[in-house]
């Protein structure tokens, strides 16, 4: 199994600039989908504006398909139903926030495509006082995530796309220590 990873830079997608940038990511988003056609895959969206975006997308609207993963109790069940290819080769499932399971098993899916940096969400207050008190341990967190949101198990090739340019500075430079030596190749073309 080999993992591939490229990173496009959509364009900021911090707090302030989020809304201009939205309609570049789904843009990118839909060429990257168009790039396979035929593939199931895993978007991450990482934020609910960016996901109510896509769920609105005239590409994706057709292969997101019920496997949208809003509610923690009812993810296991689609998942299962992606892994045992119950749904077309061309299912896509989402993700739409960082706080939901990450999905540890990817054996059919062929690509995924990372949108945001996961941040923790601020508007849980123990994550709030972690941001407020302890900077490092945030972000720390959020690489984390990315790791795993990253990682993955699958028996094919599979690419991933990282469209937040930001977690290259995270991934490469600051907290590159965290990165596990066998993902450090993924991320060689960077």
């Amino acid at each position: 199994m080999k993992q591939y990873s490229k990173i496009i830079n959509v364009g900021s997608l911090n707090k302030k600039n989020i809304e201009m940038t939205v309609p570049s990511l789904v843009e990118m988003v839909e060429k990257i989908i168009n790039l396979h056609k035929d593939s199931k895959g895993i978007i991450y969206a990482n934020n609910l504006l960016i996901s109510d975006r896509l769920k609105c997308s005239k590409i994706l609207i057709p292969r997101l398909k019920t496997l949208y993963m809003t509610d923690p109790g009812n993810n296991e069940n689609i998942l299962e139903k992606f892994r045992f290819n119950r749904y077309e080769e061309n299912t896509i499932i989402m993700s739409p926030s960082g706080d939901l399971p990450i999905i540890q098993e990817e054996d059919e899916c062929e690509f995924k495509i990372i949108c945001k940096i996961p941040w923790g969400n601020i508007g849980n207050p123990e994550i709030a006082a972690l941001a407020e008190n302890n900077q490092k341990a945030y972000q720390e967190q959020m690489v984390h995530t990315f790791i795993d949101q990253f990682r993955t198990k699958s028996k094919n090739d599979q690419i991933a796309y990282i469209l937040d340019e930001t977690m290259k500075y995270f991934v490469l430079n600051k907290y590159s220590h965290l990165i596990p030596r066998e993902m450090q190749r993924s991320f060689s073309n960077w």
